[in-house]
């Protein structure tokens, strides 16, 4: 049960970052299509758009490799804290 609490708090967190840089993108996309920005000004914003495109698609590689392989992010499991976690009785 708390494997599946970690997971959903994972993509839950995973969703929440995405949604920011999806934020972040859309302004630079603005920025990108501004008439009358300098190019030299315009290849900052396209810089910030392609590094956002990189960032999500790792978000997305982390999430699908924590669906197809639980143990393959162990090293982000919380410390066990319930007594049946720490198998105390």
């Amino acid at each position: 049960m708390s494997e599946i609490i970690r997971d959903h708090d994972l993509n839950f967190f995973s969703h929440e970052i995405a949604n920011v840089l999806m934020t972040v993108r859309g302004y630079a996309e603005l920025l990108v299509q501004r008439e009358g920005l300098d190019p030299d000004v315009r290849r900052y914003p396209k810089q910030i758009i392609s590094a956002i495109d990189q960032a999500t698609h790792k978000l997305k590689q982390f999430t699908s490799m924590r669906k197809k392989d639980p143990m393959s992010s162990a090293c982000l499991r919380t410390v066990p804290t319930s007594k049946t976690e720490l198998k105390i009785s």
